[in-house]
């Protein structure tokens, strides 16, 4: 879904895109997470990003890589002033919005000429569970990842097809642990 090579990653707005899809696809944040953030939630010295809950103001660390981390600092360093303390803003210096955030990600699935699916940022956090588990994580660690209070609702993101299943069978099987060479 995500290609960096879709971006034109040497202007100002390329480099705030792909800082904000690099999140996305990472933390599996939610749109109204994503554009609260801050500057200051970003904690770059502890690789991760304070995440709050806007109702009950409960926060979580949601850890990203060195790649992500080096996006989002390109981003400050390009980014220059604004009055806003968000994260991530428009060109006119001003708060990112809700369709301001949709259209960059529709854009961006159609140069990649995603089709047959909605491109949206919650569509991110599906792809972020989804090849969170792919790639070895564990259901808990998701749940705390994504912020979920039970993981029934974790479980509801993430449908695996059968080559899924088949691809960590093949990496996961307990066959394999009992014939390691």
């Amino acid at each position: 879904m995500f290609n960096e090579n879709e971006i034109e990653n040497n202007t100002w707005i390329g480099v705030r895109d792909t800082a904000i899809c690099l999140v996305l696809l990472e933390c599996g944040l939610r749109q109204n997470k994503i554009l609260n953030l801050n500057v200051f939630d970003v904690v770059f010295e502890q690789n991760y990003i304070m995440v709050r809950h806007t109702k009950t103001y409960h926060m979580r660390k949601v850890p990203i890589t060195h790649r992500t981390k080096n996006a989002i600092r390109r981003w400050l360093t390009v980014r220059g002033e604004s009055k806003y303390s968000q994260l991530f803003i428009n060109i006119a210096g001003n708060q990112l919005t809700n369709r301001g955030l949709y259209q960059l990600i529709e854009k961006y699935g159609k140069r990649a000429k995603v089709e047959g699916i909605r491109c949206s940022p919650h569509t991110f956090r599906h792809t972020c569970a989804k090849l969170y588990l792919k790639n070895g994580g564990d259901l808990f660690s998701l749940q705390a990842i994504l912020g979920h209070m039970n993981i029934e609702q974790t479980k509801r993101y993430v449908t695996l097809n059968h080559d899924d299943v088949a691809d960590l069978h093949a990496e996961h099987s307990p066959l394999k642990a009992l014939w390691k060479k």
